[in-house]
């Protein structure tokens, strides 16, 4: 594992942040859901070029090092390791030499462009369930999640899906 130094700022993301000379380039499937396509987009601020598979096995010697980010469901530790540390690891990198702040999902909220609040007053938005089942919140403790977060945010209108 290596262990890294980290500048961070405010503006930048955290991948660069740790390597602010990175070129990122990733290389995908041609298709994907409309939610995904809508992800990779927002990311441009993360992603220096986007190419789609399949490639030659030629054009990828240009670059210093690949890595193969997929089949994250099917490795072992997937499931039992927090996801900023899950993909650290698999990249290499010790998960504890990253500072917490830097491990956060601002990328994608500081990419966004401003946009008028949707509601007035306050509200909670809450989806139980995820793009895997296995990042679910099990039915056992949702009535208790609900709860929790009614009586942490009181009169706020709810919308649970």
């Amino acid at each position: 594992m290596l262990n890294v130094s980290f500048r961070s700022t405010e503006r930048q993301t955290p991948i660069k942040a740790i390597n602010p000379k990175l070129h990122l380039t990733v290389l995908r499937p041609h298709t994907c859901q409309a939610y995904v396509e809508e992800i990779y987009r927002l990311a441009g601020n993360v992603i220096d070029e986007l190419h789609f598979m399949p490639q030659e096995r030629a054009s990828l010697a240009g670059y210093d090092a690949l890595i193969d980010a997929g089949n994250q469901l099917f490795r072992e530790d997937f499931a039992t390791l927090e996801m900023h540390d899950f993909f650290l690891r698999h990249l290499g990198i010790a998960p504890e030499s990253v500072p917490q702040d830097i491990k956060t999902n601002r990328w994608l909220r500081d990419g966004m462009p401003e946009q008028a609040p949707p509601l007035d007053g306050r509200y909670v938005l809450f989806n139980h369930r995820a793009s895997t089942r296995l990042r679910n919140v099990p039915d056992a403790v949702l009535v208790e999640f609900v709860e929790h977060i009614y009586q942490q945010h009181g009169r706020a209108r709810c919308w649970i899906r």
